[in-house]
């Protein structure tokens, strides 16, 4: 392939003649320093640059070159890049679509099954979910109050401490207004909820599949009462 320009790219902290040696360094282990390199630069806090998406080919091979069950890093970053294009999608989509796609069918740890399933979703167009679903992992989603705008926190089990929507700081035993989540009922799921609780239950992770029940079923708003489905609150607060 073709090597770009690097020095007249630009990355989070300017020029990108530093990323070619970080590309010749990568590594399948997700815990080497390079990851955390590479990210800072590529991917800064969501924010994606010019040598972000010259990077795409780089990573789509290294993808390729590696075992299913090692693409876990790779594919998210290449997902969080692909995912801040604006325009027409890179020609590595359909690859990565379909490594990915060998690398969910690999997985077998609940987190790597989260981002996994981001990126395809990124690879996809779908958006939201392509770029947000790791929030899953964490428990914790924000939303608004759609009737009175509050803004809430959507808390997935975080710490045993329930399903609920807050509308403030509810860790270190603080008591903060809370409204219970009511779970959708499995069955009832549609569209991107039920392909989300189809491919975590399907894959045995109960805890997984019961988080995307609740992010898919109702509450009130613990400030006001009004009544509302949580999904499309966390959807619009982004």
């Amino acid at each position: 392939m073709e090597e770009p320009d690097w020095p007249n790219l630009e990355h989070a902290y300017g020029p990108a003649g530093d990323v070619p040696a970080l590309l010749d360094a990568l590594v399948p282990d997700g815990t080497a320093d390079v990851w955390d390199e590479l990210w800072s630069r590529l991917c800064h806090q969501g924010t994606v640059y010019s040598a972000s998406f010259a990077a795409l080919p780089r990573l789509t091979e290294a993808a390729a070159r590696w075992d299913p069950a090692d693409r876990v890093m790779v594919l998210a970053l290449a997902g969080a890049i692909v995912v801040g294009l604006e325009d027409d999608a890179p020609a590595e989509r359909t690859t990565l679509h379909r490594l990915t796609s060998e690398a969910l069918a690999a997985a077998n740890d609940p987190d790597d099954t989260v981002y996994l399933l981001q990126a395809l979703l990124a690879f996809e167009g779908v958006p939201f979910w392509g770029e947000h679903l790791e929030r899953l992992a964490g428990q914790e989603f924000e939303a608004v109050c759609p009737g009175c705008e509050t803004p809430l926190f959507v808390v997935l089990d975080y710490d045993g401490l329930g399903y609920f929507a807050s509308d403030g700081d509810y860790v270190g035993g603080r008591t903060t207004p809370r409204a219970p989540l009511r779970p959708a009922d499995a069955a009832a799921l549609d569209g991107i909820g039920a392909r989300l609780h189809t491919a975590f239950a399907d894959r045995g992770f109960t805890g997984l599949a019961e988080y995307v029940r609740h992010l898919f079923g109702d509450t009130v708003c613990p400030a006001c009462s009004h009544p509302f489905p949580v999904a499309p609150a966390v959807v619009e607060t982004f």
